[in-house]
């Protein structure tokens, strides 16, 4: 069952319905694919933290400074309207598979 698939694979599991109800529940204005606004290095930096790297370790990975991981990170954040890692994961996983 992909349900249980998914849950094991440490994911949440959204069925087609829901996530249908989750798109209408955005202004017809924003449909497009928010992940579109994110620069290379945002989206880099949200893919690392989404697979649980801290600030540190994505500065040694990018070869960035700290202060600038954490920068590209807070815009992200504002771009995707989101307040925590929590719901940039919703965010991410409701559009990683739609065209951007």
């Amino acid at each position: 069952n992909l349900a249980i698939e998914t849950f094991l694979n440490g994911e949440i599991y959204l069925s087609a319905s829901l996530k249908e109800l989750l798109f209408m529940a955005y202004p017809a204005d924003t449909a497009k694919n928010p992940l579109e606004t994110l620069s290379r290095r945002e989206l880099e930096v949200v893919e690392y933290t989404l697979a649980g790297i801290g600030v540190n370790e994505i500065g040694l990975k990018l070869n960035l400074d700290i202060t600038t991981v954490s920068t590209y990170r807070k815009r992200a954040f504002k771009k995707l309207d989101v307040e925590n890692v929590i719901e940039l994961a919703e965010t991410f996983r409701l559009y990683k598979d739609h065209k951007y």
